[in-house]
């Protein structure tokens, strides 16, 4: 079943709201660092590299259904076990919110094709 957009908006900010902020709130208060976006007033320079990560970290295999999406995140998060109860909820808000797929013999206007 696809939601509207309105209501699929506030099922992902319910979803954020009760399984991601408290997880993150946890892991910071274990000692895990989530994201550094505290500006350093003090700092000589406010440049950092990048971090190492790679395509890998963030592409997953185009899934259909639920349990593909479930499969592909826990295959995703094998060496974090933090993350992986995770899988299965986003698998359910998958499943309720629904994939509309836009199928057309026209070429889509936001393709561009220079000669």
């Amino acid at each position: 079943m696809s939601l509207t957009e309105d209501e699929a908006e506030r099922a992902s900010a319910a979803f954020f709201d009760a399984e991601l902020a408290p997880l993150g709130r946890a892991l910071q208060a274990a000692g895990a660092q989530l994201a550094d976006v505290a500006p350093r007033r003090a700092a000589d320079s406010h440049y950092t590299p990048a971090p190492a990560f790679g395509k890998t970290d963030f592409a997953l295999p185009a899934v259909g259904d639920a349990e593909a999406l479930r499969a592909a995140l826990l295959a995703q998060w094998a060496d974090t076990p933090d993350l992986q109860p995770l899988a299965g909820k986003l698998a359910q808000l998958f499943e309720q919110i629904g994939v509309e797929i836009e199928q057309s013999s026209e070429l889509s206007p936001f393709v561009y094709v220079m000669f």
